[in-house]
């Protein structure tokens, strides 16, 4: 049968493009300094907390001898508990050249620029980092600065304190291990030479700032079923889903034959991916503001993550419920009339069943017991034989253990199956009983003992 774009018809959310954030800095004025800017290693940290949800654009400090060249390599840090850090992200190194204040953009070079979470700090090494390889295991050696002996923390101790990894016991030492995953300790700015004055001539005198802005990476409020087939807070393998946010993307852009691979649906579209259970999604439809895919098969009962991906980041995983089957049949809020949801049901003349005149400019007609008539729906589950989600379907499927009662009177199912030629869509065809009752009557669908949580109607003559 032809089918008609009534049956397609899904509310579509479009949220705005949030906007983005002007940048914001951080950190003590950039000045001489011939004081620490406290006693204490990780007081000044607490003042350059990075906001969740935004990047470091760029890092400056204050140097106050014009003859000495010193490297600075700004860090991106996770607070662990106490002063204990966990390294997670490295710039680019920068050596000053000269006195007065050195700005840089932050050119990160491993890990993440990004505070995704709570408790993220900005800080520096005073020195460079190399990738080496020592007995066969890759990492990053930190390189102090020449001339610099560092101290451990302690406001009486005079001379040079650096803000760097620092081991929980001992000085600022090399690190040997895959990206120096681990926690450290963090001291603070220090000032002097290595055991001189604070105010010796020869001193390298450090205020750091650095500049952050809110980045736009997508962010998720809400994941459901498909809005037409009763928007339900539940998906299951191979059903259709909405995910509605913000800042996915910048453009609007619907799948076409030519993003699908050996006839399944593309898992990128327009740039953007979608993660449900750690599993890649089929995406049909990608705008600012929401995404429709096709849940994966494998996902676990009980809650689930998703994710959105684009070439920016990653959203905080969004949970939602899953179950391996949520029967939803296509019921869009147009059908919802009087306080009832009737189901789109249709004669094989294409006109609707129901009520005459149900909605205004659209053909409806009553059925009749004997009457055969065909309904849409998803997320009905595993097929016999299985169907992988996310194909076209091009072979004879059934759902296992259909039932669909009118009125509470068992009816008919001729054909309870995929749509061929179609993705993630499956189709019921349904006669109408003769024990049914003049009327509206409540219409329940249940797959393998699994029921629907719609409360659909359809009417009967």
């Amino acid at each position: 049968m032809t089918l008609t774009p009534q049956l397609f018809k899904v509310l579509a959310l479009l949220l705005p493009l949030a906007a983005t954030a002007a940048a914001a800095t951080y950190g003590p004025p950039l000045i001489a300094r011939s004081v620490p800017d406290r006693s204490v290693g990780n007081a000044i940290l607490f003042q350059q907390i990075i906001p969740q949800g935004e990047t470091v654009l760029s890092f400056a400090w204050f140097n106050n001898n014009p003859g000495d060249r010193n490297w600075i390599t700004p860090l991106v840090l996770q607070l662990v508990s106490g002063d204990s850090y966990r390294l997670v992200g490295i710039g680019e190194g920068r050596r000053n050249t000269g006195a007065g204040i050195q700005r840089h953009p932050f050119n990160l070079k491993y890990g993440s620029a990004l505070a995704t979470g709570p408790n993220f700090v900005f800080g520096w090494w005073s020195g460079q980092f190399a990738e080496v390889t020592l007995g066969g295991v890759s990492g990053i050696q930190s390189i102090p600065n020449a001339n610099v002996v560092p101290l451990d923390p302690a406001a009486s101790t005079p001379g040079y304190r650096e803000s760097c990894p620092r081991p929980n016991v001992g000085p600022c030492s090399i690190s040997i291990n895959p990206f120096l995953l681990g926690n450290f300790t963090f001291a603070n700015i220090y000032a002097g030479p290595s055991t001189g004055s604070l105010a010796s001539p020869f001193g390298r005198l450090y205020s750091i700032q650095f500049e952050s802005a809110e980045v736009p990476v997508p962010a998720v409020t809400s994941v459901i079923s498909l809005s037409g087939f009763g928007g339900a807070p539940r998906i299951a393998p191979g059903g259709w889903v909405e995910i509605f946010g913000s800042r996915f993307t910048t453009t609007t852009k619907q799948w076409a034959a030519s993003d699908f691979s050996n006839d399944f649906g593309p898992t990128v579209l327009d740039g953007v991916r979608v993660s449900i259970d750690g599993k890649p999604a089929f995406i049909s439809f990608v705008s600012p503001g929401q995404i429709n895919c096709v849940a994966p098969d494998g996902l676990r009962t009980g809650m689930v993550d998703v994710v959105v991906t684009n070439s920016i980041g990653s959203n905080l995983a969004f949970p939602v419920a899953a179950a391996p089957r949520v029967p939803s049949l296509l019921a869009p809020p147009v059908f919802k009339v009087g306080g009832k949801q009737y189901v789109v049901a249709l004669h094989p003349d294409q006109v609707y069943a129901g009520p005459e005149k149900l909605i205004d400019g659209v053909a409806f007609r009553p059925a009749v017991p004997g009457d055969k008539l065909v309904m849409y729906a998803t997320s009905f589950g595993e097929t016999i034989p299985a169907l992988p989600a996310g194909k076209i379907v091009s072979t004879s499927a059934r759902f296992p253990n259909m039932q669909v009662r009118i009125g509470d009177v068992p009816a008919l199912v001729e054909y309870a199956g995929p749509v061929a030629g179609l993705v993630g869509l499956s189709q019921l065809n349904v006669v109408i009983p003769g024990g049914a009752a003049p009327g509206d009557a409540r219409l329940t669908v249940s797959v393998d003992g699994v029921a629907s949580a719609q409360e659909l109607w359809t009417t009967i003559q």
